[in-house]
């Protein structure tokens, strides 16, 4: 059995056409770390791609902060910070006519935070550790 690494890939990415290309292979590599199933990387993958679709309007400063987190069976994507109301806005940016939201439909979590530090928005796929995060 392969070494699950278990610290998070921190990325600052300009908004632009490399965002996606550039996103979705840190987290293919990240998520093939964390011992998901070719299925659930692909959904992670669909993830990332409405992400990025929908950060486009959400991010005023251009940029979009991402930290992608393997655990055993396990990968969470933290979103942020992003500007007051930013993670709900950016949740519901990837939702798809008559489909709904693709996070709600792909993820076994979201979760919106807000704070000092502005907004987050935390999606992941796969198990939930004991500790609940």
């Amino acid at each position: 059995m392969r070494p699950v690494i278990s610290e998070s890939a921190i990325l600052d990415l300009a908004m632009g056409p490399s965002l996606a290309p550039v996103l979705r292979r840190v987290v293919s590599a990240v998520a093939a770390q964390g011992g998901l199933s070719v299925d659930r990387i692909s959904d992670l993958l669909i993830i990332v791609d409405a992400v990025a679709a929908g950060a486009r309007h959400e991010m005023p400063d251009g940029r979009l902060r991402v930290a992608v987190t393997p655990s055993p069976g396990r990968v969470a994507i933290r979103l942020g910070p992003l500007p007051a109301g930013g993670a709900a806005a950016l949740a519901e940016a990837c939702r798809v006519p008559e489909l709904g939201s693709v996070l709600e439909a792909l993820a076994d979590r979201v979760q919106a935070e807000a704070g000092g530090a502005g907004d987050f928005l935390t999606v992941s796929i796969g198990a939930e550790d004991p500790a609940g995060t």
